[in-house]
Parts: C-alpha cells; sequence; structure tokens
C-alpha cells in the first residue's frame, strides 16, 4: 500500500496518534456509499487499519450497540476486529478504528469486472464451501448468544489472501426477535412482510450468499419491477422468490399470478402458520449436489424447517471442515446485563459520551489494543 494521507483534512479532530503514527490514504469501494480511509502504521507497514467515520447526532443507541457488540467480538477469530474508538473534540463525530482484515466480498465477487482489486478467490480448490463453512462457524457463535446479525451479505464479509474470513459491520446485530433490520435480496420472506428478525433469517441470507457465489448472480429479484418505495420493492422481492418454488396448500398446487392465492400465501408466511404447507425449490442449476442440499435446506420459506446454523455445519457439504470449528461458542462476551446498561435509551449527548467512556473502560486492556 502507497503512502498517502490526502483526505484526513476531511477528519474533523482526528486522534493525533494515528496522524502522526500511520500513514492514510482514502479507498472508495466501488458499490459504497462512503470513503474509507485505510491507515499504514509507519513502522509495520503490514499492520492496516481502517476508519469508520459515523455522525453522532441523535443516533445514540445505534452507535452504542454497535460499538458494544464489536467489542464483545473482538477476542473471536470470524469477527473484524476492534481496535480503538474516540470521539471528535467537538463530540459530532465518533471514530471506529478497525483491524483491515482482509478484501470486501463482494468486490472479490466481481473480480472480472474489477481486476486487481484482491485476488480471483474462484481459482482456490472448494473455496465456496471454506468460505461458507467460515461465515457459519461465527453465526453458530451469535446465535448460541441469543444474538442475531440481521445483515449478512457480500458486503458485510472481508476474507484474506490466506482465505480467512471474517464478519463485519456491527451496527444491525442485536437480541433475537427484535425490530426486523436487513438488505431487501437477503431478507427472508417473512422478513420481507415486516416480522421481528429471528436466528434463522441470518441463515437464509447465507443460501442466496452461497448461490451467489456458484452463479455470479442473486438467485432471487425481478429487477425490471423496481419501484421506487420500499413496500414495492419488498414486494417485488418476495414474488420473486416464490416464483422459484412450487408450493402446494391442502394439497393444491398454489398459482403465484392468482392475487387472491398470493394473498393467501403471503398471510402464512406473515403469521408463520405453515400447516399443510409444500414446498420444492425449483431448479437453480448448481451441480454440487452437496451444496445444492445445504442450499435447499437454508432457503426453505418455513423458517421451522430451515437449517440453523448447527445443523449447517453437520450437513455434508461443510462437515469436512467441522473439525476447525474449535471456538468455545460462549467465547464473546456479552452479557444482558452490560448490554441493558450501556445500550440503554439515551437522551443526551452527555449520557452518550459516558457511555462510550463506559464500554471503554470494561474492554480497555481486555479486548480494545490487544
Amino acid at each position: 500500500m502507497s503512502s498517502d494521507s490526502r483526505g484526513l483534512e476531511n477528519l474533523d479532530n482526528f486522534n493525533w496518534y494515528y496522524k502522526d503514527y500511520f500513514n492514510w490514504k482514502p479507498v472508495n469501494y466501488k458499490r459504497g456509499m462512503r470513503i474509507v480511509y485505510i491507515g499504514e502504521k509507519k513502522d509495520n507497514p503490514n499492520y492496516t487499519v481502517i476508519i469508520k467515520k459515523l455522525k453522532v447526532e441523535n443516533k445514540f443507541k445505534k452507535i452504542l450497540k454497535e460499538i458494544y457488540f464489536l467489542s464483545c467480538c473482538n477476542k473471536s477469530k470470524y469477527f473484524i476486529k476492534l481496535i480503538d474508538v474516540f470521539l471528535s473534540e467537538d463530540q459530532n463525530y465518533i471514530f471506529l478504528i478497525l483491524k483491515d482484515e482482509g478484501v470486501n466480498l463482494l468486490d472479490l465477487m466481481e473480480y472480472e469486472e474489477n481486476e486487481g482489486n484482491g485476488f480471483d478467490y474462484r481459482n482456490i480448490p472448494n473455496i465456496i464451501c471454506w468460505i461458507t463453512f467460515q461465515i457459519v462457524c461465527g453465526l453458530r457463535i451469535l446465535h448460541a448468544n441469543n444474538l442475531i446479525h440481521q445483515d449478512i451479505k457480500p458486503g458485510n464479509i472481508v476474507i484474506s489472501s490466506q482465505s480467512v474470513v471474517k464478519i463485519c459491520d456491527f451496527g444491525s446485530v442485536d437480541i433475537v426477535e427484535m425490530n426486523s433490520f436487513g438488505t431487501i435480496t437477503y431478507e427472508s420472506p417473512r422478513n420481507l412482510l415486516g416480522n421481528r428478525n429471528n436466528e434463522k433469517d441470518d441463515m437464509w441470507s447465507v443460501g442466496v450468499i452461497m448461490v451467489e457465489l456458484f452463479k455470479k448472480s442473486f438467485p432471487f429479484f425481478n429487477w425490471r419491477a423496481i419501484d421506487t418505495s420500499e413496500n414495492k420493492k419488498k414486494e417485488s422481492q418476495l414474488k420473486s422468490i416464490l416464483y422459484h418454488y412450487r408450493i402446494r396448500i391442502n394439497n393444491s398446487e398454489i398459482n403465484i399470478n392468482d392475487n387472491s392465492q398470493y394473498d393467501s400465501i403471503k398471510s402464512k408466511i406473515s403469521e408463520n402458520n405453515f400447516e399443510n404447507f409444500e414446498e420444492e425449490l425449483l431448479d437453480i442449476g448448481i451441480e454440487d449436489q452437496d451444496a445444492l442440499d445445504l442450499i435447499k435446506n437454508l432457503l426453505k420459506i418455513d423458517p421451522s424447517q430451515r437449517f440453523s446454523a448447527e445443523q449447517a455445519l453437520n450437513s455434508k457439504y461443510l462437515t469436512q471442515f467441522k473439525d476447525n470449528f474449535t471456538e468455545n461458542v460462549n467465547g464473546i462476551s456479552f452479557k444482558t446485563n452490560d448490554y441493558n446498561r450501556f445500550c440503554k435509551a439515551i437522551n443526551s449527548k452527555n449520557e452518550f459520551v459516558k457511555n462510550v467512556e463506559l464500554i471503554k473502560q470494561k474492554f480497555i486492556g481486555e479486548v480494545i489494543f490487544q
């Protein structure tokens, strides 16, 4: 990485330590919505970090949750590492310093169009299985602690040149059954209808990513039917999903183009009522039978029939790597009392600043700066 400090003038009141001991350059990711700065340590060029700059405004609880959950997961090898967090002098911005863990998986999936950015992962034998395995391992740990990510997608996965996978972007992480949050193209049918999220919805997202890795395209979405409204986009996404299934209710096959029958399916999905409901994912053109079996079990419309992370790890497709999962599922530092203490309703910037410091005091020396 070349040394370049241009762009730091946009980092208001940036911490002197990181200005003096790092060389910086802005990197505008191909499909990103913001500038990301990558810093290279002057005395150790192999040590690189990323700045995430957040405007505080009234997003107190959301930002505190992200910092807290990143800190909780710092000891786990399956998640991006938080190195430091500090506020600007005017306290209008907060900076998260994260370890640069690799290349965004979304960029790697577009490698053929974006030559020179990363490495061609498709030349590595069995790489799709290995990537999937590591994502599922990370989710297994979150789910065992009653947590969900809610926004699993290639843009929130990074992979190193040594094929080490990390889950990132903890702004969506929360306790199971909180309000639904996610990216439309990776949301499960029940989330598209506004249901609260649970751990099985993360697993649906894994199934979508697997199809993308094999097919180099989204498995679901009628792009020509996109409307500017969020509800119309979700409606289009749900219909696109259902078109890929043969669905029978009470032994009668459902016609998605019949509005009354379509409304009946929506009602069942929304109410989590799958009595006498049969579903079959139609051919999606994946030849690896073990991978296809796992995908079919991850892309179940009925969440009660969908594989959990534990079941996925025991699938024929992933079991070859199962011995690599040696981490204690309780090895992250999440505690319900801490969550309630740090992430309670915050009504002022002073309270927010105080809680940021409390989180740093809780984890400093244990996880941050290690």
